[in-house]
């Protein structure tokens, strides 16, 4: 990908890979090193944010 288009935030669930596996692309070089990761129930899918209060 090209430098400008890796995202900034990465929304993903609560379940504790996301974390390990984004730490395992950050060591890799496949993910930039300074990118956010927000693990925020319902921040990840705008189909299942009907689910959450409005």
């Amino acid at each position: 990908m090209k430098p400008w288009a890796h995202p900034g935030t990465i929304n993903t669930g609560e379940a504790p890979a996301y974390r390990s596996a984004l730490a395992e692309l950050k060591a890799e070089g496949k993910c930039p090193p300074d990118i956010m990761h927000r693990h925020v129930k319902y921040l990840n899918n705008i189909v299942e944010a009907d689910h959450g209060k409005l």
